[in-house]
């Protein structure tokens, strides 16, 4: 089962995927839908794929609030 954070993260880095490689994904898109067209891509790109998944991770991480100080001023 997919969580909603990793959910999110492939949808990022499919869109990642879409703009890099606009082209390919509009003749595919001619021939099929939008979800064989989007994993053809994926199959075919696999590297990019794997880079665009690590940089939507860090997009989507959450930012974490630094911890306050117990020192004086």
């Amino acid at each position: 089962m997919i969580v909603k954070g990793e959910a999110l993260v492939r949808l990022e880095a499919e869109r990642r995927l879409l703009g890099a490689f606009r082209a390919e994904y509009e003749r595919l898109l001619k021939r099929t839908d939008h979800v064989r067209a989007v994993r053809a891509l994926v199959k075919a790109h696999k590297r990019a794929y794997d880079v665009a998944m690590s940089e939507a991770r860090i997009w989507a991480m959450p930012l974490r609030a630094q911890p306050a100080s117990t020192k004086a001023a």
